[in-house]
């Protein structure tokens, strides 16, 4: 198995490092006369990019992209490319595009002042630009606070019992811990704040809702979600803390089973990298007015057929018993195959756009925010689009080499109904 402001994404680093000379490109970078960027184009790249390839590379990035020879080396996924030619393919690419999400795309303005600057053979510029040339992107290393949270909170810490050493060979690892509560009363979760211990490598964060317990070490574990855990919040590189609305809160009672899955990104091969982050919950037993709850809607019956790109089409009837529904939260859910996503509700057949992905990037998912209303008697449709370019069907599965179609909503009060269940939706619609 993430306000596209989170968005349980994900930053996709462009790139590179240095290769042997074997296809023309050197192994470092030219010398480029002048060193420095044209100030419209260091404009763009410092509010893009520079908060994860700035002086220090964060959040999985391999490189810095403060100066014209950092787009002059040579790029790891294209070793017959430079990087500006890896920028130019990545700020165009819809379904894997730079900057990712949470940050909004380049707007068309910007797109031609790099476009035309690559064109021209990115070439350096010695003028001196308004803005300093220093570390950037310190708003998106630390999440902002949540302002006017109770007294006492964040009063629950879901953290790794040590932490976790990433491999210096491996370049990119899912981890997962669990954490396992046994609550004497109700509570309700209002609020989440990420803390990242280790922003070199941290990639993003998801907390899931599970069945059942997970060891507290963390261990690797599969990147798309285990079948029938819940993700209830994510974080991503831009992305912050995420505070329930006034009349909702997501109940905790009993024995409850909560998994953080940590993604990690080490492509330069980083020595001695380790990692514990956390996820900081408030917590309340002053009740708000409803339980909020997550619920699904898509399939799992589908399959992929070999090299060629396949479609499904569900359509739900809400049970007449299920009362008004306040959506709050949405979070289009498929593994890597995944190229769109989308919920339509239907009311006395009017057509409502709920949230739809166009462009689907699994690196980067998030949890958007929304606002609709569902009622008994409306319809929802949802689809979700693949490419399956590989010799053999994939079907429905956990591994993130399997495929999902869910499309995740947060929404208030909790379905209490007989017979219903977070994913009732996916085995009551009828798919095509």
């Amino acid at each position: 198995m993430l306000s596209r402001s989170l968005r349980s994404g994900l930053v996709l680093a462009l790139v590179m490092t240095p290769f042997a000379a074997c296809n023309g490109l050197t192994d470092e970078a030219p010398t480029v006369e002048g060193g420095g960027l044209p100030c419209e184009v260091e404009r763009i790249v410092r509010d893009a990019c520079w908060g994860c390839h700035g002086t220090t590379p964060l959040y999985g990035a391999p490189m810095s992209l403060l100066a014209a020879s950092d787009f002059h080396r040579k790029s790891v996924t294209k070793p017959a490319e430079r990087v500006y030619e890896r920028v130019l393919a990545r700020t165009h690419d819809a379904n894997a595009r730079m900057p990712p999400p949470p940050k909004k795309p380049l707007g068309a303005s910007d797109l031609a002042v790099l476009d035309g600057w690559i064109a021209g053979g990115a070439r350096a510029s010695s003028a001196a630009c308004p803005a300093p040339l220093t570390e950037a992107g310190t708003k998106d290393r630390e999440a902002p606070p949540i302002t006017n949270l109770p007294p006492g909170c964040p009063n629950l810490t879901l953290k790794a019992a040590a932490p976790y050493v990433m491999p210096e060979t491996v370049p990119d690892q899912y981890v997962c811990y669990g954490v396992d509560l046994a609550l004497p009363k109700k509570r309700h979760v209002t609020a989440f704040t990420p803390k990242i211990d280790n922003a070199v490598i941290t990639h993003h964060a998801i907390v899931y809702l599970s069945p059942y317990a997970e060891s507290g070490t963390p261990h690797v574990c599969g990147g798309g979600g285990a079948v029938g855990q819940r993700m209830i919040y994510g974080w991503a590189p831009g992305g912050g803390p995420f505070e329930l609305p006034k009349e909702a809160g997501l109940p905790l009672e009993g024995t409850v089973h909560l998994v953080v899955q940590m993604h990690y990104s080490n492509l330069k091969k980083l020595a001695d990298q380790s990692d514990q982050s956390s996820i900081e919950l408030c917590t309340t037993d002053e009740l708000r007015p409803n339980d909020a709850d997550v619920i699904a809607f898509g399939s799992t019956t589908f399959q992929l057929p070999p090299r060629a790109s396949h479609r499904v089409d569900c359509t739900l009837d809400i049970p007449a018993n299920v009362p008004e529904l306040t959506v709050f939260r949405s979070m289009p859910h498929m593994h890597t195959l995944g190229r769109s996503i989308g919920s339509v509700r239907e009311r006395a057949g009017v057509p409502t756009p709920i949230d739809e992905v166009t462009a689907f990037n699994f690196g980067a998912q998030a949890w958007n925010d929304v606002s609709a209303s569902l009622k008994g008697g409306d319809k929802v449709h949802t689809y979700c689009a693949w490419t399956n370019a590989g010799d053999t069907p994939v079907f429905f599965g956990e591994k993130t080499s399997d495929e999902m179609c869910y499309h995740f909503v947060m929404a208030y009060p909790r379905i209490t109904a007989p017979g219903w269940s977070w994913d009732a939706p996916v085995s009551l619609a009828d798919c095509k």
